[in-house]
């Protein structure tokens, strides 16, 4: 291996390493807390705070028009101004949250918000606030920092969480109230540790670099809407066909799926830092190659683990009235697998700014996981929403590849990808079935995996043996 191949695992290793202390520990932290929220909250209440959480999440961005983007993205080009970059991120938040204030009360027409509206634009823009500062660090390839305030904030979540649901038994209000208080004191934290008060100048700016950096984080909102289609739509869906106590079991359904989701994100904010830099190099393809085939390898054989035993870890998991969420959360697996390919090919695009194939990408999914969650709701019930979700990722990362292949040069459709599909398949159907089956069938489905794998698997082990 080449000294600059070496200095790319570095880099990417390093940035992994610290991304997972920290994101591990986040991810942990509220996975154990959800046993607390579902012996606490019933399932209308779970089901009520996960709609406006899902609100949220498509609100947040359009508060600062997804500066928090453009600051994180700009801040790792090579010779970047940082001062001057936060400064202009903070200018559009600021702006942009009095317009907010102002045109909040229109919220009220939706009737899941008419309860919650104080909650609603307090969270939204205490949440922009805390991205735009912790995006800015990120940017400035301080990870250890990133990873630890993202471990930060979810202790003090959790610790709040602890005292005014069980403690002071304070309900639905206090855990409100905890989502609230969390981001703030995570904040001062960042700008404490981070000594982020001399990084912002009221003086300092320049408009060709805001205009860029707004062009670049703008071009992302359509994307931010149509991935919240795909994402967070579906809640929408269930609710309004099914009732908010359905929708309380398919947020839960949900939280077996993140467990994916924190182990290809640890992965994904790393290999985007490292992308930015091979865009710069104009070096991608050995190194992306290899790492695109570490990813399928990884991703495959967590989802097929997670999919086996989904049933068992939600039985000990959760309370009995959510129990049956079981049997929601295997295509919703499927889709998160989906999902992380799909993200691994969108950072080309995020690295060479280049946002057109981007966001028609997220269009197709969009689209698709809004005319199957109508049509396979109504029939399949919230499974139905589950499959629209696997079907959306899927032609997302299907219309990714395709747009980004002349450039990226890497081959997508291989034997090791067609292999994992299969095995897949394979783990899905066999969740279903009796448990005295289930786990015989799976396991052999498991080493099959594990076999047809063992090149990338034999590397793998070298690398960490090596490294060691």
């Amino acid at each position: 291996m080449t000294d600059s191949n070496q200095s790319k695992y570095r880099y990417l290793f390093k940035n992994i390493l610290a991304f997972l202390c920290g994101n591990f520990g986040t991810k942990l932290i509220g996975f154990l807390m959800v046993p607390l929220y579902t012996n606490v909250l019933l399932p209308e209440e779970y089901g009520e705070i996960d709609l406006v959480l899902s609100l949220a999440g498509i609100i947040t961005p359009f508060i600062a028009c997804g500066i928090h983007e453009g600051v994180m993205r700009f801040s790792l080009d090579h010779n970047a101004d940082h001062k001057l970059i936060f400064s202009i991120g903070l200018r559009f938040f600021l702006i942009s949250s009095g317009v907010f204030l102002i045109v909040s009360p229109a919220l009220l027409l939706i009737p899941v918000v008419s309860d919650s509206i104080w909650f609603l634009v307090s969270y939204c823009i205490i949440n922009e606030f805390m991205t735009i500062i912790l995006c800015y660090i990120r940017g400035k390839d301080n990870v250890k920092l990133y990873a630890f305030l993202g471990f930060l904030h979810a202790f003090i979540s959790a610790l709040l969480n602890i005292i005014l649901l069980s403690v002071l038994h304070t309900g639905l209000f206090g855990y409100k109230l905890s989502m609230l208080i969390a981001p703030v004191v995570t904040s001062i934290i960042a700008i404490a540790l981070g000594r982020l008060r001399r990084d912002f100048s009221v003086s300092k700016w320049d408009s060709n670099l805001s205009r860029e950096i707004f062009k670049f984080s703008f071009a992302l909102l359509p994307n931010a809407i149509l991935w919240w289609c795909i994402n967070a739509s579906d809640r929408f869906f269930v609710t309004y066909l099914l009732g908010t106590s359905s929708n309380g079991l398919y947020a839960i359904a949900y939280k077996i799926p993140t467990i994916l989701t924190t182990i290809s994100s640890i992965f994904m904010q790393s290999w985007q830092m490292s992308a930015i830099k091979l865009n710069e190099e104009k070096d991608e393809t050995d190194f992306t190659s290899r790492i695109y085939r570490s990813l399928v390898f990884f991703s495959g054989l967590a989802t097929a683990l997670l999919i086996l035993a989904n049933k068992e870890i939600l039985h000990i998991y959760v309370a009995s009235e959510y129990r049956e969420a079981w049997v929601i959360s295997p295509p919703l697996m499927i889709a998160f697998f989906a999902g992380a390919l799909s993200t691994f090919w969108g950072s080309f695009y995020i690295a060479a700014k280049k946002m057109k194939f981007y966001l028609i990408s997220a269009v197709f999914g969009a689209i698709s996981n809004i005319v199957l969650n109508f049509l396979l709701i109504n029939r399949f019930g919230i499974i139905g929403a589950a499959i629209a979700t696997a079907i959306g990722y899927i032609v997302v990362l299907i219309v990714r590849v395709f747009g980004i292949k002349k450039t990226a040069k890497l081959n997508f459709f291989n034997k090791q990808l067609v292999y994992t599909i299969l095995c897949l398949l394979m783990i899905l159907i066999v969740s279903y079935l009796p448990t005295y089956i289930k786990w015989p069938v799976g396991s052999l489905v498991i080493v099959l995996y594990l076999l047809v794998n063992r090149t990338e698997f034999t590397h793998i082990v070298k690398k960490l043996v090596k490294k060691h």
